[in-house]
Order: structure tokens, then C-alpha cells, then sequence
């Protein structure tokens, strides 16, 4: 990729990634520290996440009224969206109360980053090679990673010294950033497909059409609900039980999650491309079975080790996406690829919404039970993982 699209990716997810450590990390951490019951907490994250459930609608916009080499306006117009919306965060208030009033403006946000992230995705598969889907998928979550590491470790010690207000114009100023990043990089046009989908119901057929595209979603919904169901309940719980200081707890997963998404990214990507995305896929998930079968073990009998079970749990899911993201942008180049990959974001996002919700009536349950439940599923998953890539039509 040219210096200039990099530089692109990391700007734009970059700035998703400090929303995103300001509202699923710094928040969450700072409202256990000031009371919030874990059925509020669970809410919000999941509310937070919502928008993104729904991203494939936005991929027929973006396919049919703008399609391959007509991807920019729609980046631009998402990332204006975002930054208004982001600004509204400053009105949100202080205290605990203001959790229940940050959900709905950080989920107005999502509606405006899922046209982003959707039209952008698009964009990348429109250009890059099959040999190259792993380190560009890498890239984004390096970005993204970055980012997510600067807005919970920044905002949990911005939040209690400079209140609510200060982050929301900060978060604006993120998303302008990346709004003048896009603006400085022209889109160049590329050969159209024959064909496109027929909408979103058009899209829908062809995944139901591939069984192994398919499973692959399946896939992906089942791998991130568990591991945001055990992620959040331990999170939450090493504040409210294990008197874990919200700041600390906070800096330690954005450290977690830098070195996941940049270092760690970056690897498992060039791996990826050398090794094959599907043997990779494979591999990960088998490791990320075994890490919580461990984690499973020796939470109930060893006091510390809810950190390093919190690490396990950051850093693998996040390796597995690199690998799988590939998978999937390799099969659906062409006049659906907005749409489909949408879907398959959407798959992932359900997952994650699925299990923070899930992580409030479930935080009566032993963290160690939801670790070895965790395993089990990523195990199923790397079993029916497919031998071959799904065919593209």
C-alpha cells in the first residue's frame, strides 16, 4: 500500500479505537469505581455496541450508489456525522448518572461509524491483493489497537480530573482528525464487477448460498460473545471484588491491547499471508481454547491470576480476528463486497453486543465457569473451521 493509504487506515481506525477505549474500557472502569451495578455497566457496553450490529445496511448504500472507486464520499460523510455526535458527549453530565445518558449518544456515534468503517473496508478490498489481506487486516487492527490503548488508558485518568465535558470535545477533535486524513487522500478509480447484489437481500442470499461463508459467521458470532461475556464479568469483577483501582485496571487492558494490536498484529498478519489464512484461523483458535481451559483451571485456586486470564483473554480473540478477517476478504471481492463484509462485521459485533449483555445477569457466575465455557466454544470453532476457502460466485 502507498505511505498515504497508510497513513489513512491508521488515522481513521485509529480514531475508533479512542472511542472505543473511551466507551467500552475508561467508562465501564470509571462507573464500577463510582458505584454502577454490573446490569448498568453490562447495558451500556451493549448499547454502545448495537449500531454495529446493524452495519450491513449501510453496505448496500455504499455498493449500489457508490460501488468500487466511489468509496470516499461516504467515509467523508460518516466521519462528519461521528464528530457531531461525539461533540454531544460533552452535554452527557457527571457522575454515575451520566451512564445511563452516555449510551445513547455513543450509540448515535456507532450509526455514524459503521458508514465509515463499512465504505472504508470496502474501499481496501477494492485494492488489495489476496497475498497482502493479511497484513492490511493487521494494519487496521494496529490502528485500531493504538487507538483503543490512548482512549482507555487517557480517558480514565482524564475523566475524574477533567470531567465528562473535556472528553467529549477531545473525542470530536479525534474524528476531525481523521475526517482531514481523508480528505487529503484521493480515491483512485478501478474497473467496476459485471455484477452487484441485489440489496441487502441480495447479499444475505449469496452468504445462505455459501455454507462455509456461512459457518465462518456463525463462526465469528459465537468466538466473540464468549469471550465478551468473560472479559467483561472478570473486568467488572476485579473492580467491584478484587478492589482493582478503575485507572490501573484500565491502563493495564489498553497496554494489553497495544501490544495485541500493534507488535502482535503485525506478526500474526505477515504470518498469515505466508502460512495461509485458513490453516492460520485454525491454529488460533485451537490457542485460544487451550489459553482458557487454563484460565479456567486456575482462577478458582490461584487469587492472581485474574490478570494474566484477562491478558489471554484480550490478546488471543484479537489474533483470531486477523486471521478470520482475511478469510473473508478474500471471498467477497467484487460488486458485494461492501455489503458482504459488512455482514461479516456485523456477525462479529452481534457477538461482542451479545456477551456484554449477557455479562450482567451472568455476574453471579464464577468467572472460572465462563472461562471453561469460552474454551469450549473457540475448540468447536477451530473444529469447524472449513479445509478450503469459500467460494466466491
Amino acid at each position: 500500500m502507498p505511505a498515504r493509504h497508510v497513513a489513512l487506515v491508521l488515522l481513521v481506525y485509529g480514531y475508533q479505537g479512542v472511542v472505543a477505549g473511551f466507551a467500552l474500557t475508561a467508562v465501564p472502569n470509571w462507573a464500577a469505581g463510582l458505584g454502577a451495578s454490573p446490569l448498568a455497566i453490562g447495558a451500556h457496553v451493549a448499547l454502545v455496541g448495537l449500531p454495529w450490529t446493524v452495519q450491513p445496511l449501510w453496505g448496500p448504500v455504499v455498493d449500489r450508489l457508490g460501488g468500487p472507486g466511489r468509496r470516499r464520499p461516504f467515509v467523508l460523510a460518516g466521519l462528519a456525522g461521528a464528530a457531531g455526535a461525539l461533540g454531544l458527549v460533552a452535554l452527557a453530565g457527571e457522575g454515575a448518572g451520566a451512564l445511563a445518558r452516555l449510551g445513547p449518544l455513543l450509540a448515535l456515534h456507532g450509526l455514524c461509524a459503521t458508514l465509515v468503517d463499512t465504505a472504508l473496508d470496502a474501499w481496501l478490498i477494492d485494492r488489495v491483493p489476496a497475498r497482502g489481506l493479511g497484513r492490511v487486516t493487521a494494519l487496521t487492527r494496529i490502528g485500531f489497537a493504538g487507538g483503543t490503548a490512548l482512549g482507555a488508558a487517557g480517558f480514565a485518568a482524564l475523566l475524574p480530573a477533567w470531567g465528562m465535558a473535556q472528553a467529549g470535545w477531545m473525542l470530536a477533535g479525534a474524528a476531525a482528525l481523521a475526517l482531514a486524513a481523508v480528505l487529503a487522500v484521493r480515491e483512485e478509480p478501478v474497473v467496476p464487477p459485471a455484477t452487484a447484489p441485489g440489496g441487502l437481500g441480495g447479499a444475505l442470499r449469496i452468504a445462505f448460498a455459501r455454507p462455509r461463508l456461512l459457518l465462518l459467521l456463525l463462526l465469528g458470532i459465537g468466538t466473540e460473545c464468549a469471550a465478551a461475556a468473560f472479559g467483561l464479568r472478570l473486568s467488572v469483577g476485579m473492580v467491584r471484588e478484587g478492589g482493582w483501582d478503575p485507572a490501573v485496571l484500565s491502563a493495564s487492558q489498553a497496554a494489553l491491547a497495544l501490544l495485541g494490536g500493534t507488535v502482535g498484529a503485525f506478526a500474526i498478519g505477515a504470518w498469515v499471508d505466508r502460512a495461509g489464512a485458513l490453516p492460520a484461523l485454525r491454529l488460533l483458535l485451537a490457542a485460544a481454547a487451550a489459553a482458557f481451559a487454563l484460565a479456567a483451571a486456575a482462577l478458582p485456586w490461584l487469587p492472581g491470576a485474574a490478570a494474566p486470564a484477562l491478558a489471554f483473554g484480550t490478546l488471543l480473540p484479537m489474533f483470531v480476528f486477523v486471521a478470520l478477517a482475511a478469510v473473508v476478504m478474500g471471498a467477497v471481492r467484487g460488486g458485494a463486497a461492501a455489503t458482504l463484509f459488512a455482514l461479516f462485521m456485523a456477525a462479529l459485533n452481534l457477538g461482542g453486543v451479545a456477551g456484554a449483555a449477557l455479562s450482567g445477569p451472568l455476574a453471579s457466575v464464577a468467572p472460572g465457569l465462563l472461562a471453561l465455557a469460552a474454551a469450549a466454544v473457540f475448540a468447536a470453532s477451530a473444529a469447524a473451521v472449513p479445509r478450503a476457502a469459500p467460494l466466491r460466485r
